[in-house]
């Protein structure tokens, strides 16, 4: 496969890839399976890979207190054995929350409930209070936490967040929003006739980055087009041409992938030589890399990069 031909795929496979990165690693690999891009025994390798900590974590009462004690040193090791401990972790790290009200703290424990994800769901009450917080970094860092923990709870405040005076927040969630994916289409769609301006932009910018899977959305951004603000006219422009280029690359993958896998079965192609199928696992796997080191939005504010150094590097 030529250089031109594998930079074209992984662009194509980045746009297709990146609205379904929050459903989990787990959930990409088999998606890629499902697709015919790597075998079963490969998807479980990767699986258990993605799933497995560099250190085994200890659960216990005391070793999750003892680790949400050090989180102000911003260890990534302590923070990777709170994630690993899942569910256990989190009314320890809600009730830290509540009692240590130092904003680099704060910061750390609002993200590690985040990376815990769906898990952390009981903490979304405390976390949509915190979206008030009058220290700035906080609801940033708290709109990108609603988005990781995903779910129908988090898309009306964060909806409402975006009409946040301080324009991180707003951008953080939209971000959100967007990572969220089809689930806060229906949400967005209705935001669109917000009265805050602020509002019916970011919806716009959220649907944007959802991209093929805000298709149903596109009537009503045309709909929209002739809004008042000069910004949100803008936004719902660029958020047409983002669904546009979304799907026209989902439907370039499904075609690329069609044509492999005749390949690769012994059907072989004009153009289309056996050589391709060694490159196809390849190709996903420096995709979904490619992702998972993408930095979250929020890292863009200078005090939250410092502090969640783990994160935003």
């Amino acid at each position: 496969m030529n250089t031109h031909f594998f930079n074209k795929c992984f662009l194509q496979e980045v746009v297709l890839i990146e609205n379904q990165w929050k459903s989990g690693t787990a959930a990409i690999f088999m998606t890629l399976a499902v697709l015919g891009a790597i075998t079963l025994p490969q998807f479980t390798n990767a699986t258990a890979l993605a799933q497995t900590p560099s250190v085994q974590p200890q659960c216990t009462e005391a070793d999750i207190k003892q680790h949400i004690q050090q989180l102000n040193k911003g260890e990534s090791t302590d923070i990777k054995l709170l994630v690993a401990c899942d569910s256990k972790a989190v009314p320890a790290l809600i009730k830290a929350l509540d009692e240590n009200k130092d904003e680099n703290f704060n910061i750390i424990t609002i993200a590690v409930l985040g990376d815990i994800g769906a898990s952390a769901a009981p903490a979304v009450p405390v976390l949509n209070g915190l979206l008030k917080d009058t220290r700035q970094n906080i609801p940033i860092v708290v709109v990108y936490a609603l988005g990781q923990i995903i779910g129908k709870d988090a898309v009306k405040p964060l909806i409402q967040a975006l009409k946040d005076k301080n324009e991180d927040v707003r951008s953080s969630a939209a971000n959100a929003l967007g990572q969220i994916g089809k689930d806060a289409v229906p949400a967005l769609i209705i935001a669109l006739k917000d009265p805050d301006s602020n509002i019916r932009a970011g919806a716009a910018n959220a649907l944007g980055q959802i991209g093929a899977n805000a298709k149903d959305a596109v009537p009503y951004l045309n709909t929209a087009r002739i809004d008042r603000n000069g910004k949100v006219r803008s936004a719902i422009t660029n958020a047409l041409k983002e669904i546009k280029i979304a799907m026209n690359a989902v439907e370039d993958v499904k075609r690329y992938n069609s044509r492999l896998n005749l390949v690769c079965r012994g059907f072989p192609l004009p153009g289309e030589p056996q050589t391709h199928c060694q490159h196809s696992y390849t190709l996903r796997e420096e995709t979904v890399l490619y992702l998972k080191k993408k930095p979250p939005v929020m890292c863009k504010n200078p005090v939250i990069k410092a502090v969640l150094r783990w994160k935003c590097s």
